[in-house]
């Protein structure tokens, strides 16, 4: 990454870990996710790929809590509530005035996943369906007949900026954390060639 380049990353996550909603959250939100989400706040454009789940900013309430109330996450009712309150906050980027484009690649596994009830699920798949018809989001599925090159992928989000000088940025997150990866030309390849795999696939029906 060129010197220029470095120095616009910083300064977005120094706009980025600004006082934000989020702030009141602290006590449940790690500091590197607080960074994400800060960057998250500030992005013009998200693309994210899910393997598994929906991504936390279309998720239902009692989805979020579904997930985050599996038994290995270790989590009290309190920590619970608290971080499905937060997850629910940071929906409200798809909800203003300001323009934010979201795409989402789902794999078709995150649709046949239960997570929680049959009507957790019913409601969840209902929430995806009135985002698309907002137009607060453009979700792609991609089949399990796309094969193993897209199942290789681990979830991952791709945040663009509305000014050409700041670099995009790429989050990953791990069991113990998550990562902002400066160098995003790799993600940019990924999301294209999941794209064309998706518009491959409609071709051959």
């Amino acid at each position: 990454m060129r010197g220029d380049e470095a120095e616009a990353i910083v300064q977005i996550a120094k706009e980025a870990t600004k006082r934000g909603w989020w702030y009141s959250y602290r006590d449940v939100i790690p500091d590197w996710f607080e960074t994400f989400v800060g960057f998250e706040g500030e992005a013009s454009l998200i693309q994210a790929y899910q393997p598994q789940v929906v991504p936390g900013l279309l998720q239902t309430e009692d989805y979020a809590r579904a997930v985050l109330g599996l038994p290995w996450q270790k989590l009290s009712d309190v920590e619970v509530d608290r971080r499905v309150k937060a997850r629910l906050g940071r929906r409200q980027l798809l909800e203003e005035e300001r323009s934010v484009s979201y795409h989402v690649v789902l794999s078709e596994a995150a649709l046949h996943c239960q997570v929680g009830s049959p009507e957790v699920m019913r409601e969840q798949m209902a929430r995806l369906t009135r985002a698309v018809e907002r137009r607060q989001a453009t979700v792609q599925i991609l089949p399990f007949a796309a094969g193993p090159l897209a199942s290789s992928y681990g979830p991952f989000v791709l945040l663009d900026f509305p000014s050409t000088e700041d670099p995009p940025v790429g989050y990953v997150e791990h069991l113990t954390g998550g990562l902002l990866l400066e160098d995003a030309a790799a993600w940019h390849a990924r999301t294209d060639r999941m794209a064309q795999e998706h518009s491959q696939r409609r071709e051959r029906r």
